[in-house]
């Protein structure tokens, strides 16, 4: 509700050290974030977390047809519909417990499929489930809704429905002791008394980011900017975040250069001194 003001400063010594700190850039909250901007390769954690965590992903895709794209920030990865996902190992996360923000932004090849196109996944039908987030199917009771559960009785869908094709879609998951919620393109969609969380339940299984087992609910279309964090983030903070990413140019303005100038000038022989 109001804006901030942040100074940028450079220019300093020229020794060539540093004081970036990327990972700092991800707030002790945050457990996972992938920019899936890495490009295309199934080499051993080559789709980096963005933390401290180093939770990095590994690429299934032996037909190689799964691509690297334009995301909506920067690149993203682009699924193609069959047996690829980046899997982020079994039990990445451990128990986030009750309190979760899953969000990613997506864009999807095709207007929908039968079982659903799976977003983020830590589920096995048949043998545990955890949390799954995902878009849901034609032949189901969500059709092509944002629906997320936990692998048992709790789920939640949203309420404004049809995720259409060819269009960015900005979701966000969020579970507390006793509300889960959906938001939508920044706004709140749904909430419900669903007891939605992330616990420690499925040991055996892989996280997945792009299907729920190399053959089941396939993603058709665009993952990027994949997030999970152990807190319920509020609204005024999934607003913000929205905004900041989908139009950063509206969201914020850069001012002209302003330059530091000596308190005095004393004159001297020859020349000028810096008092």
């Amino acid at each position: 509700s109001a804006d901030t003001t942040l100074y940028m400063y450079y220019g300093g010594p020229s020794s060539g050290a540093t004081n970036q700190n990327p990972t700092g850039v991800w707030d002790s909250n945050f457990q996972g974030v992938y920019h899936l901007g890495n490009g295309d390769s199934t080499a051993t954690d080559f789709y980096v977390d963005s933390t401290s965590n180093s939770r990095d992903g590994t690429l299934t895709d032996a037909d190689a047809d799964s691509v690297q794209n334009t995301g909506k920030i920067g690149n993203a990865y682009d699924f193609n519909g069959d047996a690829d996902s980046i899997s982020l190992g079994n039990n990445a996360f451990g128990n986030l417990g009750d309190s979760i923000t899953v969000s990613t932004w997506v864009k999807h090849d095709s207007a929908g499929v039968s079982n659903g196109e799976v977003y983020i996944s830590e589920f096995q039908g048949g043998v545990c489930g955890d949390f799954q987030m995902q878009k849901g199917g034609t032949g189901g009771s969500f059709p092509n809704d944002a629906v997320a559960n936990d692998g048992g009785a709790e789920n939640l869908d949203s309420v404004t429905g049809d995720l259409r094709e060819n269009l960015w879609w900005h979701l966000v998951f969020v579970s507390d002791a006793t509300l889960a919620y959906w938001y939508i393109n920044g706004a709140l969609d749904v909430t419900d008394t669903a007891d939605l969380d992330w616990r420690n339940g499925c040991t055996t299984v892989s996280v997945r980011i792009g299907d729920e087992t190399s053959t089941f609910r396939p993603m058709n279309g665009i993952i990027d900017e994949m997030r999970v964090s152990n807190t319920n983030r509020s609204a005024a903070w999934i607003k913000t975040e929205y905004n900041n990413q989908n139009k950063p140019e509206v969201f914020y303005s850069v001012s002209g250069l302003q330059y530091r100038t000596p308190s005095a000038l004393i004159k001297i022989r020859g020349g000028v001194k810096f008092k």
